[in-house]
């Protein structure tokens, strides 16, 4: 799954009155109660983007009327994608995560791995407070395909992969969760257009992938983890298909030099890149208020992913010189 750092992975909107901030005050409330039923409140750090999903596909008019209910859903949300941090840091040997040494780096991989598990585990009791069994539903739907995905990804290790393979892989270990997030609303209010909410989601999910993706090869990007981390394990993305590469054969050096110059084109794959993104946000804000009519949350959460991605893509203009030849 990706994992954005606190460090500026990925920008945190604020829209409406809300903000990520706000987000983690209502998680938290319902994440105190948890120890005292036996289940661990995990850390809520970082941008909490399902959780802010699960929010921005509420219509406004009805945003009043949440309740513990749906900050029970949008907890075991997070705590799915918590679970997948600390899991990740493993399988990474990760010693730093939002500035912190990471579970692992200080009690090793086997209470990392033991914590995880409780997160996913809990989460799935979480998820039932909620008492919308149509978002249960989805929700297990949702952690089983997300694992799915990480296998698959895992099986496609150093080869290059086709871009419906690749988008396979995304929907499941990114898409799937968002997706689940954009349900919440739905089967809690009964509004009838549940499908169309997950299709929504999962499109976001898959967006915000794709931007992760782009900043593995921006080392200027201020994500908290090294760069080019993808290439380096053998995970075939977007970005190398902009590129033109063909396999993982590629000196470090030389893959940032072709990331970020234009070369025959007039614009580099990052240019490339962050444009294509501004043009697929633009069509998912159309979605979103055909489904949440006068919501700006979507597309604020939307904007903070482009401006990350331009910045990102901008930032590539001054790397190029510092690139040893």
């Amino acid at each position: 799954m990706a994992h954005p750092q606190a460090t500026g992975h990925v920008d945190g909107p604020s829209a409406g009155g809300w903000t990520s901030e706000d987000v983690g005050l209502r998680l938290g409330a319902v994440a105190r109660e948890l120890p005292a039923l036996g289940m661990p409140g995990p850390p809520l750090e970082g941008k909490l983007l399902r959780p802010l999903v699960a929010l921005a596909l509420v219509p406004p008019t009805l945003r009043p009327r949440l309740d513990e209910r749906f900050w029970c859903g949008a907890l075991a949300l997070q705590m799915v994608h918590e679970a997948s941090l600390l899991h990740d840091d493993i399988l990474d040997d990760a010693r730093e995560r939002r500035g912190r040494a990471t579970v692992q780096a200080q009690a090793g991989p086997g209470a990392a791995l033991v914590l995880g598990d409780h997160y996913l585990t809990s989460a799935y009791r979480v998820a039932a407070r909620a008492q919308a069994p149509e978002f249960l539903v989805r929700f297990i739907h949702a952690v089983e395909r997300t694992v799915a995905g990480e296998i698959a990804q895992g099986r496609a290790a150093g080869r290059r992969v086709s871009p419906s393979e690749y988008r396979e892989i995304i929907m499941g270990k990114s898409g799937e969760l968002f997706g689940a997030s954009a349900a919440l609303s739905g089967a809690l209010f009964d509004l009838g257009d549940i499908e169309a909410r997950v299709a929504l989601g999962r499109d976001l999910g898959a967006v915000y992938q794709k931007v992760d993706d782009l900043l593995d090869y921006c080392p200027a990007a201020g994500t908290g983890k090294p760069p080019l981390q993808d290439y380096r394990q053998g995970k075939w993305t977007w970005m190398m298909d902009l590129a033109g590469m063909e396999d993982f054969s590629m000196p470090e050096e030389e893959v940032l030099r072709v990331m970020h110059a234009a070369g025959t084109s007039a614009t580099s794959p990052v240019d490339r890149a962050a444009a294509h993104l501004e043009e697929a946000t633009d069509e998912l804000r159309r979605r979103a208020l055909a489904l949440s009519p006068g919501d700006t949350l979507v597309d604020a959460v939307l904007s903070a992913w482009v401006r990350t991605a331009k910045r990102a893509a901008q930032a590539a203009v001054f790397e190029v010189a510092e690139v040893p030849a």
